[in-house]
């Protein structure tokens, strides 16, 4: 007997109000200059300084604090993704994250940790 494997489902992020998607389209064409990301924050694009190398050993010690803590399903790292947030009309950058596998199952520049049912991916 053969297990099935689940392959990856892509998922759509969800969809923001008009200025949201403006500004998210924005930002996705931004170039920052070397060493700084662009996020938004309260409905405007901020450019910010990406961590310094020293930052490393700090975030590796509370990945591996949170590692042990997170659900089965999720991933803790500190890779340069930008995360969405339509509802609350934000995206970030954060230096470390703990977020849902699933929540990189999309073609997308940008990751979306919203909620979606197995039936509902497409």
């Amino acid at each position: 007997m053969t297990p099935a494997v689940e392959q990856p489902k892509t998922t759509e992020a969800p969809r923001g109000t008009p200025q949201f998607e403006g500004l998210r389209e924005t930002l996705l064409s931004t170039v920052a200059p070397d060493g700084h990301r662009a996020e938004i924050v309260g409905g405007n694009i901020l450019m910010s300084l990406w961590p310094r190398g020293f930052y490393l050993p700090v975030m590796r010690a509370i990945r591996s604090q949170l590692e042990p803590h997170a659900r089965k399903e999720h991933i803790v790292d500190h890779a340069p993704f930008l995360f969405t947030f339509p509802g609350e009309e934000r995206a970030y950058g954060p230096d470390i994250y703990a977020a849902a596998a699933s929540a990189f199952h999309t073609g997308a520049r940008y990751t979306s940790t919203a909620r979606r049912s197995p039936s509902s991916a497409s």
